[in-house]
């Protein structure tokens, strides 16, 4: 909710055109502290385990 009410005070501060380009990097954000706080894993260590398991 904080990231929201963040991102719609950064849009009225800058503008449309200038906020529109930092869209891109939310899921990259998102992943990162999902990985840091949620101890999620990440897309590498998924490969590591899938490669080393014998289908």
């Amino acid at each position: 909710m904080i990231a929201f009410l963040s991102w719609n005070s950064g849009v009225i501060q800058l503008g449309a055109n200038k906020a529109s380009i930092h869209l891109n990097f939310i899921p990259v954000f998102a992943s990162i502290f999902a990985v840091i706080f949620l101890s999620e894993a990440t897309w590498i260590s998924v490969y590591r385990w899938a490669c080393r398991r014998r289908w």
